[in-house]
């Protein structure tokens, strides 16, 4: 049996995250908890931290600041023009966020996407250094998005997890630079665009179903100006819909 928590505990293991190193927010242990508050009110874990990061903690998150790096961000990943993958690799490899990650890439646009530049996009100067990965960038006209992919196969995922990460990233990179690396390869690109951080994820998986109705999730992704795209599978590949 897994353990619960009470609202009290639940909000004290917050408050402990966000003192220990608010750029790693995303990946404290109480942003994936799954289920509700042992309280009477039963309320879940994760609209609950939404909810008190409204209220208390939305400040800090704003004042994350940029950490440039030292070589380009475009590291020079290409498109592959005969890029074709079996049936049966693709069923296996929905769970494999890497796999989608760079079969998205090969595409030349997607609606609502607009334009997929790059993947696994780097922010730090080396392995190891925890900043991670913009997994897709991606333009429609004035913006430039910011993307974490999920493919919600996981299940000690959730989307309060996956909107934090996605917001800490596009506070981290340096939007000025990453421009200028990218506009050096692709002239055709706005030269200020706006810089949006997104969420991707599949629309049947349990990661976005267990968000579905958890109303301060979704108030806390508004206010932190957090895309949502929907993704689905089908023979012809994957389509994107707006989540918002």
């Amino acid at each position: 049996m897994s353990t619960v928590y009470t609202k009290s505990q639940t909000l004290q293991a917050l408050a402990t995250a966000v003192r220990n190193d608010i750029t790693k927010l995303y990946a404290a242990p109480c942003i994936n908890w799954s289920g509700t508050t042992s309280d009477c009110e039963r309320d879940d874990y994760t609209n609950v931290i939404a909810n008190e990061i409204l209220k208390t903690y939305l400040s800090p998150l704003k004042s994350i600041q940029v950490v440039s790096r030292k070589e380009s961000y475009c590291i020079g990943h290409q498109k592959v023009s005969d890029w074709e993958c079996s049936s049966q690799t693709q069923n296996r490899s929905l769970s494999n966020e890497k796999w989608i990650a760079k079969y998205i890439f090969q595409e030349e646009d997607f609606l609502f996407l607009g334009s997929v530049i790059d993947y696994e996009t780097p922010l730090g100067n080396y392995d190891g250094d925890g900043l991670g990965e913009i997994d897709l960038l991606t333009v429609n006209d004035n913006t430039l998005y910011a993307i974490e992919l999920k493919s919600g196969a996981n299940e000690n995922d959730t989307l309060l997890h996956a909107i934090l990460q996605a917001y800490t990233y596009a506070k981290i990179v340096d939007k000025v630079k990453l421009i200028k690396n990218f506009r050096e390869r692709f002239p055709w690109l706005p030269p200020t665009p706006d810089l949006i951080p997104a969420v991707a994820v599949f629309q049947d998986s349990p990661l976005y179903k267990n968000s579905e109705g958890l109303e301060k999730v979704e108030k806390l992704r508004n206010e932190l100006g957090v895309k949502l795209f929907l993704l689905s599978w089908d023979d012809d590949g994957i389509t994107v819909e707006s989540g918002d």
